[in-house]
């Protein structure tokens, strides 16, 4: 009996193994997410999981995720590891949008492709149907894996702004019951209780409702507009003004052949590090207001921007107005972003000497001391607005680095206003260690000697 129980459990094993390798090949899931339908895409494929590359990764992908997890509409392609690194391989999938699985889509394994490029996915439980658009219609939600309408006596203004924004619609216009015809189905009866902070319409606190039974004629209808539908025709530009560099300044957006600027009310850093992140300027450092860098002309074209910091630009974050009459230039939003090429000196005495780093590719990192010479410190510290270098080469003066190794055989002229105008490998091609990281001291001070009788000037460099 005994040994008749273990053959049994072995076959079970057996047979579990086989499904699970062969039929459940290429199963989906999202993890590191705030839910179950949100997250980085992992695919069970050859017996083991793995992440899914981002190249090429767009919504027709995520929608595939999406259904197969019962996770309602796809509302996300995210690229560079945006929910953090996986492990184990990572593939190449290409979906048409209709696949029930994403077993069913075209894979290969991506040899080409690192984890920090690991695909995400962000579903979403809510969608607007019947109306004229994907913003606006009967409002549904994904419960116990069916689509529920919502009574209009347990929605409010906020809960509607989240939905809105939830599905990247702006803002609510207009919402009331029967609004767009009558639904058909079963309701979700909860009194939703949105604050008007929530990312989704499940992120909002909801209680049972009071209400009682709802009909047909209750449920609840929405139309969300997104503000651009209100901006002159024409694809909007950016630019940072009267600052000390094209990584600074005054933020003004350009729609229908007008300069405008940007209201600095509820301006902050979140909002400045999507700008500076898309006119490729590393991240924001200062986000100073009340027109520090000037006061701009024409429209306010943007005021309350409320980014969440991985929009592509400033036009996709939502905002409460356009070309607002209460804002006044004197409240011109300026940005202070880091540079994408910036540089600092550390673990020195003070900002003028010390190990030398660059910020490249969002990361610090440094710099190897092959054919580094006196014209290459000069460079830097005039970029750094510092005085003279001391010495042209202190590898490991000031300790060895970690990170990268961005750059090697650096060759500059001396003249060059910035080190990214010099000559130098590609970018994180070395063959250094960090022992031999380079230091600058431009504490030095320059002395002009004349000699009247020979009629000459000889230039000294001094240490202070």
């Amino acid at each position: 009996m005994l040994k008749y129980k273990y053959r049994s459990i072995y076959l079970y094993v057996q047979i579990y193994t086989f499904f699970l390798f062969f039929l459940g090949s290429n199963m989906a899931r999202l993890v590191k997410g705030r839910g179950p339908c949100e997250g980085r895409v992992e695919v069970f494929h050859s017996g083991a999981w793995g992440t899914v590359c981002d190249d090429n990764w767009d919504m027709q992908d995520v929608a595939v995720v999406c259904r197969e997890l019962g996770c309602g509409e796809a509302l996300s392609a995210l690229p560079w590891a945006h929910f953090g690194q996986g492990t184990g391989r990572i593939w190449h999938y290409h979906c048409h949008g209709l696949e029930s699985t994403f077993s069913e889509c075209r894979s290969t394994q991506a040899d080409d492709c690192g984890h920090h490029e690991d695909a995400s996915a962000v579903c979403t439980g809510a969608r607007l149907v019947g109306g004229s658009s994907s913003c606006s219609g009967r409002l549904e939600v994904l419960r116990d894996n069916s689509w529920k309408s919502i009574c209009d006596v347990n929605f409010n203004q906020k809960a509607a702004e989240v939905v809105c924004q939830e599905l990247d619609c702006g803002a609510p216009k207009e919402y009331r019951a029967e609004m767009l015809g009558q639904g058909r189905g079963s309701f979700w009866e909860k009194k939703i209780l949105c604050r008007g902070n929530e990312k989704k319409i499940f992120d909002c606190p909801f209680t049972e409702s009071a209400a009682g039974h709802c009909t047909e004629r209750n449920n609840v209808g929405l139309v969300c507009v997104r503000k651009e539908e209100n901006l002159p025709e024409g694809q909007p530009s950016l630019q940072l003004v009267n600052g000390s560099n094209s990584c600074s300044g005054r933020v003004e957006l350009y729609y229908g052949k007008q300069w405008g600027t940007v209201c600095d009310r509820y301006w902050d850093l979140q909002d400045a590090n999507v700008l500076c992140n898309h006119l490729g300027c590393g991240y924001a450092i200062e986000v100073p207001g009340q027109a520090r860098f000037g006061k701009g002309s024409g429209e306010i074209w943007r005021d309350n921007l409320q980014c969440e910091g991985d929009e592509a630009d400033l036009t996709k974050c939502p905002a409460l107005d356009y070309g607002s009459e209460e804002c006044t230039h004197w409240h011109d939003a300026g940005v202070i972003c880091s540079d994408q090429f910036a540089l600092r000196l550390t673990n020195g005495t003070g900002v003028c000497d010390g190990r030398l780093e660059i910020f490249y590719n969002g990361s610090w990192g440094t710099v190897c001391d092959d054919s580094w010479d006196l014209p290459d410190a000069n460079v830097v510290c005039r970029q750094l607005q510092c005085e003279m270098p001391v010495n042209a080469i202190t590898p490991v003066s000031y300790g060895p680095g970690s990170g990268h190794i961005w750059l090697d055989d650096v060759h500059c002229q001396g003249n060059e206003s910035s080190l990214r105008d010099c000559r130098h490998q590609t970018w994180g091609q070395h063959n250094c260690r960090h022992k031999e990281d380079v230091g600058v001291n431009c504490t030095g001070k320059l002395i002009i000697i004349y000699n009247i009788s020979q009629c000459i000037s000889l230039l000294k460099v001094q240490k202070k």
